[in-house]
């Protein structure tokens, strides 16, 4: 009778057991249907408005938050307000002079609160607030193929903070077909100011769609990185896959990866890799319209924010026109087609939420701390012209 008792008491018990274990299921599908269909928007929080007349790009913040760099590239010049925008120095490295850096290969950054560092054709230059060169890391030759990612950042200052990354020019001027390009490429520089060195990081990983033998433009192994505390993510701008590093005892070890799982996303296939025998690095023309992946960024709470294009079917793609909007410059004007950027949030490796658009006021995504977003001010699609730069302070909020 005892033995019945205590086998019937075991039935209940797993009974309960499985209930829970049914419960708490249903519960973590309920949450992840849950979290794919919330919807977000960027709401605009706060605005910063420089009196400059031009088109300069925020480029970062101070360490003290005090003041705010901006950076013209028309005219390679470098502009310092305080936190409510009012412009404290401006300086410009344009023209033939000892210190001009050369072409930037994208935006400059604060070192420390006095100083700024620019990493140009020539190497990494360093000024105070007059303008004044106060170090430098040269390059032995100066690079002549360049590519200049204007909109984009590559440099962040490590832990500790005499480290930075610069974006890896060195391979990417290579023929197309040389396997070395492939084999030897790394997306980043770590420079340590203090002895002087700079170190290539990062190489691309076994299972980089770079690396399965086909052939693919060098300008699109330059990578979209974002740092946040000891944390780097890294994308490419046609590989669907989103790496994530840690910074550990000086170096980048790989952490963990994830596919963006975008449907549909036009990507093409690798070309033979002799195909590109006897053409430049860096190519440019031809139909519009291949997907890509135009940034990803690191917020609070784990969550990874990624920009990116579908694309259009090859067979649907046109030629992009241009028009003249000034004595030497031109704009593309992007066929009918094309649809807009959108963005989409990951945690843990999963969507989170559905894909959305920006507001019709914001242009560019220019910097990101947490989970705030600026923006350039879109006056092209508002209809307006400012005699002034406008900046847009945003966060995501749900609909």
């Amino acid at each position: 009778m005892k033995k019945t008792i205590m086998l019937n008491h075991l039935h209940l018990i797993g009974i309960s057991l499985l209930l829970i274990f049914v419960s708490c299921s249903s519960d973590n599908t309920n949450e992840t249907a849950n979290n794919e269909s919330v919807e977000f928007q960027f709401e605009i929080i706060d605005s910063l408005i420089v009196d400059y007349l031009g088109t300069p790009l925020l480029s970062d913040f101070s360490p003290n938050q005090e003041r705010i760099l901006l950076y013209n590239s028309r005219n390679t010049e470098f502009i310092v307000t305080d936190k409510n925008g009012e412009i404290l120095k401006q300086f410009s490295k344009e023209g033939d002079i000892p210190d001009n850096p050369g072409t930037l290969a994208d935006r400059p950054i604060f070192y420390d609160n006095e100083t700024i560092i620019a990493h140009g054709q020539k190497g990494i230059w360093a000024y105070n607030f007059e303008g004044e060169n106060v170090w430098k890391i040269e390059r032995e030759e100066p690079i002549s193929y360049w590519f200049s990612k204007s909109y984009g950042r590559s440099m962040y200052l490590l832990d500790p903070p005499h480290y930075f990354t610069v974006i890896n020019y060195d391979l990417l001027a290579l023929n197309a077909s040389n396997d070395s390009l492939y084999e030897n490429q790394h997306a980043l520089k770590v420079v340590n100011r203090q002895a002087k060195s700079i170190q290539a990081v990062i190489p691309l990983e076994s299972f980089s769609r770079y690396l399965d033998g086909k052939g693919y433009q060098p300008s699109s192994m330059l990578p979209s990185n974002h740092l946040n505390g000891n944390k780097m993510v890294i994308s490419y701008s046609k590989d669907e896959i989103v790496y994530l590093y840690d910074w550990v005892n000086e170096s980048f070890q790989l952490a963990d990866t994830f596919s963006l799982k975008i449907e549909p996303f036009y990507l093409d296939e690798g070309k033979e890799r002799d195909s590109f025998e006897g053409q430049n690095g860096f190519m440019f023309g031809g139909k519009i319209g291949e997907a890509e992946v135009r940034g990803s960024w690191l917020m609070d709470d784990n969550r990874i924010l990624v920009q990116y294009n579908r694309g259009v079917k090859e067979s649907e793609r046109q030629e992009a026109k241009t028009e003249s909007v000034g004595e030497n410059s031109i704009r593309l004007i992007m066929p009918d087609n094309v649809p807009a950027d959108q963005f989409q949030i990951y945690k843990d490796g999963e969507k989170f939420g559905t894909p959305f658009n920006k507001i019709k006021a914001l242009s560019s995504l220019l910097h990101i701390e947490g989970d705030t977003f600026w923006f350039k001010k879109n006056n092209e699609a508002l209809g307006v012209e400012d005699d002034y730069a406008v900046f847009y302070k945003t966060k995501l909020v749900q609909k």
